[in-house]
């Protein structure tokens, strides 16, 4: 088999294993196992399990990144539509529901997660927050007082996001998207325009 046909076979194994245990059993053996191949092989594409997991976020990361960035309208402005908030937070569930392949690395991420995977998550996660609170300030100047609010804001919006993802993940039927949609709109409007 090709090499980067043997490295797609050992990534999508793991993806398995995270998806189906997390990352609590995630070993050069199990990863074998699952692809159905010898441990030797595992070894002759990767070095050892911190490379592949090395290899394996940051082909989930940059996917996951992709679809969430792509949910944000390319033009946002200001957030002055909770239709936007809502499209927004309806396009994410569905990615989450449509990869849960490329998703169940980063939401499903526990106690039993490596450190690399981990600090890996956290770049990704920054990079969002980041790219929220900028999309919050539509592009205009803003103080410094509300950059840091829109910043707040950005922390609690993903901490939210990824608790209903993990739901998405384990429990598929429990939330609709347009539910999820609808509490977003109402926590993002009512955390940047809040009655006066």
């Amino acid at each position: 088999m090709p090499v980067e046909q043997r490295r797609q076979q050992l990534l999508d194994a793991a993806l398995a294993l995270i998806g189906r245990d997390g990352y609590a059993g995630l070993t050069i053996e199990a990863i074998a196992a699952e692809a159905g191949v010898t441990k030797p092989v595992v070894y002759g594409v990767y070095a050892n399990l911190a490379d592949l997991l090395t290899a394996l976020i940051d082909h989930t990361q940059a996917e996951a990144l992709t679809q969430i960035l792509a949910a944000f309208p390319a033009d946002p402005g200001r957030l002055n539509s909770p239709q936007i908030i809502a499209d927004i937070a309806r396009g994410w569930a569905q990615a989450v529901r449509e990869n849960p392949r490329i998703w169940a690395p980063v939401l499903l991420a526990g106690p039993q997660t490596p450190t690399e995977v981990l600090e890996r998550i956290e770049q990704g996660r920054q990079a969002i927050r980041g790219a929220m609170a900028r999309f919050m300030g539509g592009g205009h100047e803003i103080g410094v007082k509300t950059a840091e609010r829109h910043r707040w804001i950005a922390h609690m919006v993903l901490a939210s996001a990824e608790h209903f993802g993990r739901m998405i993940l384990t429990d598929p039927g429990v939330i609709s998207d347009d539910e999820i949609a609808t509490l977003f709109q109402d926590m993002i409007t009512g955390l940047l325009f809040p009655p006066s």
